[in-house]
C-alpha cells in the first residue's frame, strides 16, 4: 500500500484565488498560512497523486507563513523560487537546493515576497528502495539541516519538468487510476527527474552566526507575538547590539523585527476572523487576543494590509 493509496488520480487545479481561498485550501492539508505583506493575496494550485506520490505546483503573490505538518510515512521535497526572502525553519533556502521533511518535521515557511514552489511527497518505503537502486546505496541526507543540493545549472530543468509532468498528469488522471502501466510511467518519470537533479555529494551553504541569533529573536516574536513585548529588552538580555539584529533579520526574513511582529499580528487575526463565527465573537475581542490595544491604528493597519475592514472579513468571510 503507498501513502497516497486513497487519493490516487485526485486532482486539484485552481488558478488566481483570494487569500480565503488558499486558506481554505491550506486547511485540506493541514497547513496554516496567512500573508505577511500589504495588499491583495491571489494564488493558484495544482495537485495530482499516484499511489506513492503528490505533486503540487504553487503560486503565491504576496510574502506569507506557513506552518503544518507533512504526510506522514513520506519524504517531501520542496524547491521554492521567490522575488524575496525565503526561510524554512529559519535556515535561508537557496535556489539551487531543496527543502528535505521526514517525520516528525514541521513545514515552517516564511517567504517575504511573491514565489513560486513544487513540492513532492513521496511514500518513505518506496522512495528509499528505488534510491538504492537507482544510486547503489541508501538514501542519506543531512538529518540536521534538511537539505538536498541541486546539480550546477538544474535548477530551471528541474522545476520545469516537474510542473511539465504535472499538467500532463492531470489530462490523464483517470489513466493513473485505472492503467497500471502509466502509473508506474509516471512514477518512474517522477523519480528520474528527481535523481537526475540532486547532487548527493555537495555540501551545504554556510549558515551565519548572525541568522542563527536572528531566528532566535524570530521565535521568540512568534511565541510571544499577543504580548506587550520589547524587543529592545531581548536585545539587551542577549548582550546585542539593536542594530546588528536588525540587520541580521533583514537580512535572513526580508523584515525589519518590528515589522514582521506587526504583520505576524495581523496574519493571526485575518486568519481568525476569517475562522470565526460572527455571530460569537467581536472584532475588538480577537485584535485584543492577538496582542493590539489600539482599535484605531489597528483598523488602518488591516485595511492597508487586506484592503477592507476587519468588520468586513469578519461579516463576510465566515467559511463554515
Amino acid at each position: 500500500m503507498g501513502a497516497f493509496d486513497t487519493l490516487c488520480g485526485d486532482v486539484t487545479n485552481l488558478t488566481f484565488h483570494s487569500h480565503q481561498e488558499m486558506i481554505e485550501l491550506a486547511l485540506l492539508w493541514q497547513v496554516q498560512e496567512f500573508q505577511l505583506s500589504n495588499g491583495s493575496f491571489s494564488g493558484s494550485i495544482q495537485t495530482i497523486h499516484t499511489s506513492h506520490i503528490q505533486m503540487a505546483s504553487v503560486i503565491r503573490s504576496k510574502g506569507f507563513f506557513v506552518k503544518g505538518r507533512i504526510p506522514r510515512k513520506t519524504y517531501t521535497f520542496t524547491s521554492v523560487v521567490s522575488e524575496g526572502k525565503t526561510t524554512h525553519n529559519g535556515l535561508i533556502v537557496h535556489p539551487d537546493e531543496l527543502i528535505l521533511l521526514t517525520r516528525n518535521d514541521d513545514i515552517d515557511f516564511i517567504v517575504s515576497s511573491s514565489e513560486d514552489e513544487v513540492t513532492l511527497a513521496i511514500d518513505k518505503v518506496f522512495f528509499d528502495s528505488e534510491y538504492k537502486k537507482y544510486f547503489n546505496q541508501p538514501f542519506e541526507y543531512d538529518s540536521i539541516h534538511k537539505r538536498l543540493q541541486l546539480k550546477e545549472n538544474a535548477v530551471e530543468k528541474f522545476r520545469a519538468s516537474v510542473k511539465n509532468l504535472i499538467s500532463k498528469l492531470i489530462l490523464h488522471n483517470e489513466q493513473i487510476k485505472g492503467d497500471l502501466e502509466f502509473h508506474d510511467y509516471a512514477e518512474d518519470e517522477i523519480l528520474k527527474i528527481i535523481f537526475d537533479s540532486i547532487d548527493p555529494s555537495k555540501e551545504r551553504k554556510t549558515i551565519l552566526d548572525s541568522h542563527i541569533l536572528a531566528n532566535e529573536v524570530r521565535n521568540y516574536i512568534e511565541e510571544n507575538y499577543n504580548k506587550n513585548i520589547s524587543l529592545s529588552e531581548l536585545y539587551r538580555s542577549k548582550n546585542l547590539p539593536d542594530r546588528t539584529i536588525r540587520l541580521a533579520f533583514n537580512d535572513l526574513f526580508g523584515f525589519p523585527p518590528k515589522q514582521y511582529l506587526k504583520q505576524f499580528r495581523l496574519g493571526k487575526i485575518h486568519h481568525e476572523l476569517m475562522m470565526s463565527n460572527p455571530t460569537s465573537v467581536t472584532v475588538s475581542n480577537i485584535a485584543s487576543k492577538h496582542g493590539f490595544r489600539h482599535m484605531g491604528r489597528f483598523t488602518e493597519s488591516y485595511k492597508s494590509m487586506f484592503l477592507t475592514t476587519p468588520y468586513q472579513t469578519l461579516k463576510r468571510n465566515f467559511i463554515f
